[in-house]
C-alpha cells in the first residue's frame, strides 16, 4: 500500500499510531456505557474511548505550548488544509480502532481486496477514499495485535 500514500498520509498514520490510546483508563466502551461514567455520557455511548484519545490528543496539540514550556504542536508548521486533513484523518484512524467496528471493518477490506483482484488494479490505482479505509484497517489490526505475539519475546 505504500506506494498509494503521500507524505500526508504516512505522517497522518504516524501520528495516529502514537496517539491513539493517550489517556486510556484502562477499561473497554462496554464498561464505560455500563458503568454510566462520564465519558459514555459525552459522547453519548458511541465509540467513547476512541473520542476521548482523539479529543486529548488535539487538546495537547492545539494547547502545547500555551500554559507549558513545551511546545509539541507537530502541526503548527503546515498550512491550515494541511493541517485540517491530518487532523481529519487521524480522527477517522483513531475511531476505527474501536472494536464494535471489527467485523465490518473486515468485511469493507475483502471488499476493497475482491475489486483490486477483479479490476486487476495496484494500490496506486485506489480511490482516496479506499486508501484511508486501508490506512485505518492497518491501525486496528496494529492495535489488536498484541495478543498474537508470542508470549517469549
Amino acid at each position: 500500500i505504500s506506494e498509494a500514500l503521500k507524505k500526508i498520509d504516512e505522517y497522518s498514520m504516524l501520528l495516529s499510531a502514537v496517539a491513539h490510546d493517550i489517556g486510556h483508563p484502562g477499561t473497554n466502551n462496554l464498561y464505560q456505557i455500563n458503568a454510566k461514567t462520564d465519558l459514555a455520557i459525552i459522547y453519548n455511548d458511541k465509540s467513547c474511548l476512541e473520542n476521548m484519545h482523539a479529543a486529548k490528543t488535539f487538546q495537547l496539540i492545539f494547547n502545547s505550548g500555551k500554559s507549558t514550556v513545551c511546545n509539541i504542536n507537530v502541526l503548527e508548521s503546515l498550512s491550515p488544509q494541511q493541517s485540517n486533513q491530518i487532523r481529519n484523518a487521524m480522527i477517522q484512524a483513531i475511531l476505527a480502532t474501536d472494536m464494535s467496528h471489527h467485523f465490518s471493518s473486515v468485511s469493507c477490506v475483502e471488499k476493497i481486496v475482491a475489486e483490486m483482484r477483479i479490476q486487476n488494479l495496484s494500490w496506486s490505482g485506489l480511490n482516496q477514499i479506499y486508501v484511508e479505509t486501508v490506512m485505518n484497517f492497518m491501525l486496528h489490526l496494529a492495535d489488536i495485535s498484541n495478543p498474537g505475539k508470542p508470549l517469549k519475546v
